[in-house]
């Protein structure tokens, strides 16, 4: 009975290991269709940031990060565990890799694993101190073997905002031919960096003392018959970007950023570049989001492109010159415009 006993204790412990280490899959489909699927993976607890992955001959990956949607919250739990925490303890914050093998034309092998992760104290866990539940693993396979219809109308909308104009065409063919134009000259925004470190959006509900604080600097004041108290306000953060705010009566808030001239400004949110991020590539970065774009015609007649995608709780709205498709406009909001 003993060794029979024993013998059960060990199959079970098997079993346990096993299922926290099933991170490792295949999928009957190539892996560049599979990777344009992670980056179009919904998931309620997605952060709003957008990470770079990597590609190399038969590889390629790109980083996930979860995160708790309010604070206190314990959503995660379903995904991921801290090892051997106590009852208090929990994370916040868990950073996946997802990595995509070619195996064949028609087979990849998708490897999901936890690098890091951040607990309700604000300490850093290293990605071996987490138990994964394989709840993770589980939606991402089924989303991976289902119809891939949401990445077709992804595809559809660039294809279709690449045609826009004949003269667009032509741009980006050059831009992409093997003549490559010299990097143009860019700048960043001292300023900027003290509002929004490390590019990141900025959480509502805002003030404009937020970012008088942030940069020392009074704002001009605008009248503004339906912002709160008939204003709202803007700051010049160097000779090259300006800084809006508006804070509406029927809740709606939002802040913008917008070029004053033709300098190239990094910086902004979202590793967006003013006077140089184009239409096409905000398509194409942002195709997760599945955004969508238009042409908007103002009451002057004057016209511009607007591209509108929203992430868990901000809606961005960005603006580009109709001549050049470059940005002109970052708009950041907490209800959509319209």
């Amino acid at each position: 009975m003993k060794k029979i006993y024993l013998i059960s204790i060990c199959l079970l412990t098997c079993v346990s290991l096993f299922a926290q280490n099933s991170n490792v899959f295949k999928i009957d489909k190539n892996d560049d269709l599979i990777m344009e699927m992670v980056y179009a993976f919904p998931h309620e607890l997605k952060n709003d940031g957008i990470t770079d992955g990597y590609k190399g001959d038969n590889i390629q990956g790109s980083s996930y990060e979860l995160i708790n949607p309010r604070q206190g919250d314990r959503s995660l739990d379903k995904y991921a565990v801290l090892k051997n925490a106590k009852a208090d303890a929990f994370l916040v914050q868990t950073n996946w890799n997802i990595e995509v093998v070619r195996l064949n034309e028609k087979k990849s092998e998708i490897k999901v694993t936890i690098e890091s992760a951040l607990d309700n104290r604000n300490n850093q866990v290293a990605g071996t101190k987490v138990n994964s539940t394989g709840e993770f693993e589980k939606e991402l396979r089924q989303f991976l073997e289902s119809d891939y219809q949401v990445v077709q109308e992804v595809y559809e909308t660039t294809a279709d905002s690449t045609a826009i104009t004949t003269d667009y065409a032509d741009y980006t063919s050059t831009a992409d031919s093997e003549f490559s134009f010299e990097e143009p000259e860019k700048k960043t925004s001292a300023n900027l960096k003290k509002i929004i470190p490390n590019g990141k959006t900025i959480a509502f509900p805002l003030n404009a003392s937020y970012f008088t604080k942030k940069i020392n600097s009074q704002p001009t004041i605008h009248e503004f018959e339906t912002a709160v108290d008939g204003k709202y306000y803007s700051w010049n953060l160097d000779e090259s970007i300006g800084l809006l705010y508006v804070k509406m009566k029927n809740g709606l808030e939002y802040y913008s950023f917008y070029t004053l001239d033709q300098s190239i400004v990094t910086g902004l949110p979202f590793n967006l570049e003013m006077n140089y991020s184009s239409l096409e590539w905000c398509l194409h970065e942002f195709k997760g989001y599945l955004p969508q774009w238009t042409q908007v015609v103002e009451e002057n007649d004057d016209t511009y492109l607007q591209v509108e995608f929203s992430t868990k709780d901000q809606f961005i709205h960005l603006e580009f010159f109709t001549d050049s498709k470059n940005l002109k406009t970052v708009l950041i909001a907490n209800k959509p415009l319209n």
